[in-house]
């Protein structure tokens, strides 16, 4: 049995769920406490043995507080089996996850993010948006230009205009960097169709008004049918954003995919999240 007090957002979630999940022995129980509201809202994860409780605030207050510092005290003391994604002195998390083997083979995880498909066997997940949302997102799919190549931009922004890395406020990406990858896309791409997928619309709307409205759909839609959307293109410009990792790592037919180079470091060009740049994507450093 493994037990885990979850964070939130629907790309780390994704995360957590791919590590305890590939953590996890055959027919294991996985007790996801705390969250995950929006996997189980999107997803359709079709895993019998992975169970998510969301309790009420009162409940989860308790939880963060009292139980899971108890749980994690015991873990430490070998009580129970213990998991914990490292970090280094400045926050930032390491490539592996330390063990430490308890007397009770019952399974305490730390918190963390796991971000790197090196905490994963991607053989051992079960997980795919739920068929209302795929379907919308096909509707909307298809009502766009047949014979143009579709290819997805997430533009993050919202809480990423807020955020700080190393006392610099703001990890959300700059114009140049969009505008560099659609240059590298029309090297490749005859005729592309962007499908910009944004938590602010009207930023997309006035930063991107020189591409032609015959050119571009700009979203407004669910998460997870944006997320869907970007899962039945061939190619995609994205942010460094845990959503926009997934939702190209679950792209059907991905042909190529731009990512940012050092993530949220991109200013000082300091790798803020060592092993979460995909393997399958290209890197675009941004000066």
């Amino acid at each position: 049995m493994i037990v885990y007090y979850s964070s939130w957002g629907v790309g780390n979630e994704l995360f957590q769920y791919a590590y305890l999940r590939s953590l996890a022995k055959n027919n294991e129980n996985i007790f996801c406490l705390g969250g995950m509201e929006e996997l189980a809202d999107g997803f359709d994860l079709k895993d019998l043995n992975f169970h998510i409780y969301i309790p009420s605030r009162a409940i989860n207050s308790i939880m963060r507080i009292l139980i899971f510092p108890a749980l994690y005290w015991l873990a430490k003391k070998r009580i129970f089996n213990y998991f914990e994604h490292l970090r280094d002195e400045k926050g930032v998390y390491d490539k592996k996850v330390s063990k430490k083997t308890g007397l009770i083979p019952v399974s305490i995880v730390k918190q963390g993010f796991f971000q790197s498909e090196m905490l994963f066997n991607i053989d051992n997940i079960k997980v795919k948006t739920k068929d209302h949302y795929f379907q919308s997102a096909l509707k909307i799919f298809n009502s766009f230009p047949n014979d143009r190549t579709k290819v997805f931009v997430h533009v993050r922004r919202g809480d990423y205009l807020r955020e700080f890395y190393n006392n610099k406020r703001g990890v959300n990406l700059p114009f140049s960097y969009y505008s560099n990858a659609i240059s590298l896309i029309e090297n490749e791409v005859n005729f592309p169709y962007y499908i910009f997928l944004s938590d602010d619309p009207e930023y997309v709307e006035q930063a991107f008004r020189h591409i032609s409205d015959s050119d571009k759909y700009i979203s407004s839609n669910h998460p997870i049918v944006d997320f869907s959307l970007m899962t039945l293109c061939k190619y995609g410009i994205g942010s460094n954003s845990t959503f926009a990792w997934w939702g190209s790592y679950l792209m059907k037919y991905r042909k190529k995919v731009f990512f940012p180079k050092y993530w949220h470091g991109w200013r000082e060009k300091v790798e803020s999240h060592p092993g979460i740049q995909p393997s399958w994507s290209e890197i675009i450093d941004i000066d």
